[in-house]
């Protein structure tokens, strides 16, 4: 528990030895499980304890460590400092501070310790000692950044002014930068005496600055602008203004006061090296991060915008007070307060920055989460001569490393969940499994696969290619997707894998996160329809050539029975009695019927061989809709069924088997007629479609067609009314023929009906592209 010095103080008469038992041990895993380094030392600053981690940190084992003074391997302080340090600790209760230890191999390394003392058995000291190595590296380049924009902005040369607020700039005082800048003496510029300010503007530039001044100095803001001016030797230059209005008690402008400097060189390397901009563009108060100058004694002189904000603080108001006044810091931890580095950079003459877990006190109260660092502002003779300090504000920071790690958390727990399995390999090695990996590797924990070999765990025929893609993998940052590779498991049995593989950066080096999944069954069943379909197409082909060779048997005779049949029809061979002629006239109606049947059989097996080719001309599909439609109007007229036509197509030219689209025309509309009752109504409809596709459709009013049967009637022979009795006669192939000729031509066929209320067959034909190649 905590005594009223602050001091950790723990009851040395514990209740009983279990208790003890319990204490050490949690007391042992804490320290364990810190990431921090760990030591207890004793008053009189010999180590008692130390933890593993800093063991790694330092390079030395824990037997070299205990029992050591700590000025072995303490860097910045002797017996006596830290003796001093030990005692210090133990007068607070508490201690932060920074210091350098040297490592096992002699170099050192960069400590902050965080002490607290305790009274409890050995009183001593419990520290825990973090690396900031990185840290101090990030602010010596910080400082050395900041030197380089203050000798930026100390080597400006340019021009100061003082004008009247007027069209003319009328000039009443002008440094002598101004030849340099314009090639005009000073004294040709105040009160206008040879050439106004004004005239020195380029024309295209003058209204814009006059209308700018007067939006700042409504504002009483600073004047910021770049411009070009035509010198006395006609060259033209670019320049930087900074400015700010002078006002009177009441409020109005009296003058204009600002800074005039020649940018011409950095707007040239702006258009030729845009990294530069951002430099050349950059002044105290357009600074992205806080920043406040002060004098050699600590004496605010400049403040940014950005450090207005976050200290409630202006700079005209707080200009000339101590910095210790504006800028109010404590330890967020502690809430103790914190001394600016001011004071230490003013001693040493170098950076100095804030530890972790400060917080910024602004004028209205709000805590704000800071980081800063302090340089010296030294001048040419090597003297310190003020203090730069920048500050940022690390609200948004600290949300955004929060949410960074709320997303590695949900990743993590993703990826152990996940019914895939997933690893990282870098260098060639395991460096991350999830337990969907280790079962199918046949894994029981992952320290029988981390750091071993990836390659040793891929069938020999696959490590080539496995290499190949994981070192092109290197070279473009591409994710390689679903390959098929071999794996091997530990007890040497293999399965076939589908792999995805995806570039990323693990634990600092780049490294491959490989996703892949079992597809042992989904190769077994593949090959097992590959066999079925190859099966399938030997007995289809088998089929198709017995119907084509019985067909052409059948056509023979067929022909001589029509051919003999038409003869007594029409009376060739003698006068028929009625009864001979009606018996005559079922024979060619039936012969015709079974002909046209072996026709469709002998297209349907050219279709299917690959032996029916496409004639493809150019032709007026409208011209081809009216030809079908002349041909099927007689036997419409003996139903008294009405054919309409509704086309509308702007290009009425295709290129396409004239004779194929006819007869699927035909088709369509011979069985629109046969399920057309008497005095029903058949409508051809032609438009173009934006794909580049021509539509043709045929509709009518007749008997419909079931909803089961819509997605089976272009399958050869069958029927929707497939009884011995039914009404409407046809071989079932016609459609399944139309529809292998528009599939020939790259178009697509569908039907829409409803019973009772009719049909409406659908198709479509490319325009102008070469049918052959379809």
């Amino acid at each position: 528990m905590e005594n009223e010095t602050g001091r950790i103080r723990m009851d040395s008469s514990s209740d009983t030895d279990e208790d003890d038992v319990g204490l050490a041990q949690r007391y042992k895993t804490i320290v364990e499980l810190t990431v921090d380094g760990f030591w207890y030392i004793d008053e009189y600053g010999n180590i008692l304890d130390v933890n593993t981690r800093y063991c790694s940190m330092t390079g030395y084992s824990y037997n070299e460590v205990i029992s050591s003074p700590i000025w072995d391997i303490e860097a910045d302080m002797n017996r006596s400092q830290v003796i001093y340090q030990i005692d210090r600790t133990k007068k607070l209760g508490k201690a932060l501070f920074e210091t350098h230890h040297f490592k096992k191999d002699g170099s050192l390394i960069d400590l902050e310790v965080s002490a607290t003392y305790i009274d409890y058995g050995t009183p001593g000291l419990l520290c825990f000692l973090r690396d900031i190595t990185d840290r101090k590296e990030l602010e010596q380049k910080l400082q050395e950044s900041e030197r380089s924009k203050t000798v930026l902005l100390s080597n400006l040369h340019g021009m100061a002014y003082r004008c009247d607020y007027d069209r003319d700039w009328t000039m009443r005082f002008v440094s002598e930068g101004c030849y340099e800048l314009t090639g005009y003496q000073t004294e040709d510029l105040l009160g206008n005496r040879l050439i106004s300010f004004n005239d020195i503007i380029e024309p295209g530039y003058r209204d814009k600055i006059w209308n700018k001044w007067a939006e700042v100095l409504s504002r009483k803001e600073t004047f910021q602008a770049e411009y070009r001016i035509l010198t006395a030797s006609g060259e033209v230059k670019w320049v930087w203004e900074q400015g700010k209005g002078i006002f009177d008690d009441k409020g109005n402008v009296i003058a204009l006061e600002g800074f005039i400097t020649d940018v011409t060189r950095q707007k040239t390397i702006e258009e030729e090296l845009r990294e530069s901009e951002r430099l050349f563009r950059t002044t105290l108060y357009s600074i992205g991060d806080a920043v406040i100058t002060t004098d050699i004694h600590g004496n605010l002189k400049q403040m940014n915008l950005i450090a207005e904000e976050l200290t409630g603080w202006g700079e005209k108001e707080a200009s000339g007070k101590q910095l210790e006044d504006i800028l109010v810091i404590i330890n967020e931890n502690t809430r103790e307060p914190v001394d600016i580095p001011i004071r230490e950079v003013l001693r040493v003459g170098e950076v100095v920055g804030l530890a972790n877990h400060i917080l910024l006190i602004s004028r209205n109260g709000m805590e704000i989460p800071v980081a800063d660092s302090a340089s010296p502002i030294i001048n040419e003779d090597d003297e310190v001569i003020g203090v730069v300090l920048v500050f940022r504000d690390q609200t948004e920071e600290r949300a955004a490393r929060e949410a960074i790690a709320e997303s590695e958390a949900r990743f993590r727990l993703l990826v152990e969940s996940a019914p895939e399995a997933i690893f990282v390999q870098t260098d060639w090695r395991f460096a991350y499994l999830n337990p969907k990996t280790l079962k199918l590797l046949g894994a029981a924990s992952p320290a029988q696969l981390l750091g071993k070999n990836v390659i040793d765990h891929f069938d020999t025929r696959s490590q080539d290619t496995v290499k190949e893609l994981i070192h092109g993998l290197k070279g473009d940052k591409q994710d390689v997707h679903l390959v098929e590779e071999t794996f091997i498991r530990l007890d040497g049995s293999s399965f076939v894998a589908e792999v995805a593989v995806v570039p990323i950066n693990y634990g600092g080096a780049d490294s491959v996160l490989v996703f892949f999944r079992d597809i042992t069954e989904r190769k077994e069943a593949e090959e097992a329809i590959i066999k079925a379909k190859m099966a399938s197409d030997i007995a289809n082909r088998s089929k198709s050539e017995f119907l084509a060779n019985t067909s052409h048997e059948l056509r023979t005779p067929l022909s001589s029975i029509i051919g003999f049949s038409d003869l007594l029809i029409e009376g060739t061979m003698g006068e028929l009695n009625e009864k001979q002629k009606r018996y005559v006239t079922t024979i060619n109606k039936s012969g015709n019927l079974l002909l046209n049947l072996i026709n469709n059989i002998l297209d349907l097996s050219q279709i299917e061989f690959g032996e029916m080719d496409l004639e493809c001309v150019k032709f007026d599909i409208v011209d081809a809709i009216n030809d079908v439609h002349s041909m099927i109007s007689i036997l419409s007229s003996r139903k008294n069924i009405s054919i309409d036509m509704d086309i509308d197509l702007p290009q009425r030219m295709v290129v396409a088997d004239n004779e194929k689209i006819k007869e699927i025309l035909y088709n369509l509309l011979d069985n629109a007629l046969k399920f057309t009752p008497d005095g029903g109504r058949i409508t051809i409809r032609a438009i173009q479609k934006d794909t580049g596709f021509i539509q043709l459709s045929v509709s009518d009013t007749g008997i419909g067609i079931p909803k089961d049967d819509i997605n089976k009637i272009f399958e050869p022979f069958y029927q929707s009314d497939g009884s011995t009795t039914r009404r409407y006669s046809g071989t079932g192939l016609g459609l399944t023929i139309i529809k292998k000729f528009v599939k020939m031509h790259g178009g697509n066929i569908w039907v829409k009906s409803e019973p009772g209320k009719g049909s409406a067959f659908f198709f479509t034909i490319p325009v102008l592209t070469d049918c052959t190649e379809r």
